[in-house]
């Protein structure tokens, strides 16, 4: 039997050529006020558990943005411990916009505190943990938003054979991290300075004030690794 919750879209993200929707479940309080709740992700029974376009968006045809309040309409939780936040998306037309009833928070409302992302010991990449390490040492969480520090973007050329890789590095609590970046809006922005066949990879630096926070994932299981992706950057104003 569906539920029904609601949620701040914080992550509206590439996946598999189509996107993965998460963010925190929201609990009225008094007026336009808000209490979070968990993290959310609906995901689909098809794939990597990717959402098609009109599983994204309104009745209005509009998609889902990331900072909307949503209603979402699901039919169940996932028994998934690498991704406990997992909850099966009902077919038809399950979101509703109800933004127009809570106040947008700010920024330093979103941020969390881990004490790292997913760090395997004695694993060289800071960008994947083992599958088989997550097993014996269940974390129960694979989102969440903190503060970085020198975050840039890497952009390498198009080969004809593999896709644009897009990734971004930066600093948290000390450790530099780099991983895939899949945020479709700055992706967008930059999707034009991608060099050209044979030129070497570009780095980019966000012009924003402040460093940024981040919505980072972990995946699922792909080939014995969970990887790590940029799901979200939310950018201080210039």
């Amino acid at each position: 039997m569906a539920v029904r919750k609601r949620m701040l879209i914080l992550a509206n993200s590439a996946k598999a050529a189509e996107r993965c929707i998460a963010g925190r479940e929201v609990v009225k309080g008094v007026g336009n006020t808000f209490q979070f709740g968990p993290w959310l992700r609906p995901v689909s029974d098809r794939g990597q558990g990717e959402l098609k376009i009109q599983e994204r968006r309104y009745p209005c045809k509009r998609e889902l943005r990331v900072f909307d309040f949503a209603e979402v309409s699901l039919i169940g939780k996932i028994d998934d411990p690498h991704q406990s936040e997992n909850w099966r998306i009902a077919r038809y037309f399950p979101w509703r916009d109800v933004s127009a009833e809570y106040d947008r928070p700010g920024l330093d409302a979103l941020r969390e505190d881990p004490p790292n992302l997913w760090l395997q010991p004695n694993e060289p990449r800071t960008d994947r943990v083992a599958h088989s390490f997550l097993g014996a040492h269940p974390l129960g969480w694979s989102l969440c938003v903190v503060r970085v520090e020198d975050f840039r973007i890497r952009l390498w050329p198009q080969d004809g054979i593999l896709p644009n890789r897009r990734r971004c590095m930066f600093r948290y609590r000390s450790i530099e991290y780099e991983m895939g970046l899949t945020d479709p809006v700055l992706l967008d922005r930059y999707r034009a300075r991608t060099p050209a066949l044979d030129a070497p990879p570009v780095e980019i630096a966000l012009a924003s004030a402040g460093d940024p926070l981040l919505c980072v994932s972990l995946t699922g299981n792909y080939r014995g690794f969970h990887y790590k992706v940029a799901a979200t950057v939310f950018e201080r104003p210039a």
